[in-house]
């Protein structure tokens, strides 16, 4: 992979950044009519449906390999492995065994092995999103496997039942999960100022398939990321990857990574 190659890690790690969470939008209280208390009410009912169903387990390690394509300036295809547990991921991308990036993502800070340029990027999870709120590593983890993200229970939804979607406020931007008719979430969506990025399942036909979804990330520019899951193990005894930077590498900060 050349180096012009991996940027298609740069709008992934941003649309990450993006659908995972935040803070809920502080407000002063006011009364609530009857129509805005049925509103809640219903809202918190397909919540709890949903909870019931899909609710994120705590402290469980994740391993998950993906088949991954990526849409963008150009088609790429390679491999994505993920290992996850509670708010830490570690992210490997590579084509055919070689690897190109390796990532920390903590749960405030991200390290980046660019083995192709032999450069490590470290630094806050914000300097790659200025304008955003902090967010947490897990909460992406549970969007990617389809569960419901343990910090958007505080936010304050509203469920449509015209448009089958709850739509909640959170600090900088609006998020909606639309539903199917048996309350399964087939797709997340979250607006903010100056775009939106999607995140669409496609749900397994099958029983005897992976219980996982495919998963398509819609991000700005017009870039795509289908996630095909090849292989995930739950309560994974591989819990974490190596991550020490090689000798000779140049450190850069977070901020620079992909310019």
């Amino acid at each position: 992979m050349e180096r012009a190659a991996i940027r298609w890690y740069i709008p992934f790690l941003m649309g990450a950044l993006l659908l995972s969470g935040g803070c809920p939008r502080a407000g002063v209280k006011t009364p609530r009519s009857k129509a805005a208390i049925h509103r809640m009410e219903s809202a918190e009912a397909i919540l709890q449906t949903i909870k019931a169903r899909h609710s994120f387990p705590n402290g469980t390690a994740f391993r998950l390999k993906y088949q991954a394509e990526y849409e963008g300036e150009r088609k790429q295809s390679f491999q994505l492995r993920i290992i996850g547990k509670d708010s830490v991921l570690w992210m490997s991308a590579g084509i055919m065994g070689f690897e190109g990036l390796r990532i920390l993502w903590r749960q405030d800070s991200i390290f980046i092995l660019n083995r192709l340029a032999r450069e490590a990027f470290i630094g806050p999870v914000d300097s790659l999103r200025t304008f955003l709120p902090p967010v947490g590593a897990g909460d992406f983890l549970a969007l990617l496997l389809g569960y419901f993200p343990p910090s958007l229970e505080k936010v304050h939804w509203v469920w449509s039942e015209s448009e089958r979607k709850l739509r909640g406020a959170l600090t900088s931007y609006t998020i909606e999960a639309f539903l199917s008719e048996a309350l399964e979430i087939t797709e997340w969506q979250l607006s903010y100022q100056d775009g939106s990025v999607t995140l669409k399942y496609e749900l397994p036909p099958s029983p005897t398939r992976l219980p996982y979804p495919k998963v398509a990330l819609f991000l700005p520019l017009d870039n795509v990321l289908y996630l095909t899951p090849k292989e995930v193990e739950q309560n994974a005894s591989e819990s974490s990857m190596p991550f020490t930077i090689p000798e000779g590498y140049a450190i850069k900060p977070l901020s620079s990574f992909g310019l």
